[in-house]
Parts: C-alpha cells; structure tokens; sequence
C-alpha cells in the first residue's frame, strides 16, 4: 500500500503554484482590465487563497512566508502594473492591503466563522 508523505512545504508548493498561474493570467490580460477589475481579480481569486490557512501558515518558517511576501508583492505590481524599483510600502499603501504577516495575526485574532 502506498502511503503519501505529507508535508508542508508540498502544500503551500502547490497552492503558490496556483496562484502563480493566477497571476500568470493578470499579466497577460492586465490591458484589456481596469485597476478595480485587477483588484477585484485578485480578492475572488488569489487572496482566498492566501486566507485558507492564516492560522496554521502563521506558524511556518520565515522561508515559506517570504515565498507568501513574494507572492503578494508580485500581485500588487501586476495590479499597479509598476515595475520593480516601487517600494512594497508604497504599493501596499495604495492598495490599502495588509502584509502577510500582517493578515496572519489579523486573522489569529479577528477569526471569521
């Protein structure tokens, strides 16, 4: 019988994946969508992601949360549609978004039900 090795990183692996492909998808058509239409693209289809497991990715290692901060900063330029040399804070600012882990400790103590 095959048992599977389950881990972490596997997990958040492909759920990275998933959002990449995501956000593969806003670059390419970020011409033909307004800025509230980016954003609205990503709060359906990015952020649940991010938000399935606050409490249980709050404890992971700094590695796999600077994969998540990657992740995040990738879709606010993709949204702005800026280049790389914007500072996180001023993009993260005009999108009145919270960091990573900023949400992971918004979400350990307002929990939704």
């Amino acid at each position: 019988m095959y048992i599977p090795c389950l881990s972490w990183n596997t997990h958040i692996g492909h759920v990275i994946n998933k959002c990449n492909t995501l956000l593969y998808l806003v670059s390419i058509i970020k011409v033909f969508l307004s800025f509230q239409n980016r954003t609205k693209f990503y709060t359906a289809y990015i952020l649940p992601h991010f938000d399935f497991c606050f409490v249980i990715w709050g404890n992971c290692t700094l590695v796999i949360e600077d994969k998540f901060v990657e992740l995040q900063k990738r879709a606010a330029r993709a949204i702005l549609d800026v280049d790389v040399t914007v500072p996180l804070e001023t993009m993260f600012t005009q999108l009145k978004w919270m960091t990573f882990p900023e949400r992971v400790v918004y979400h350990t103590k307002y929990p939704t039900i």
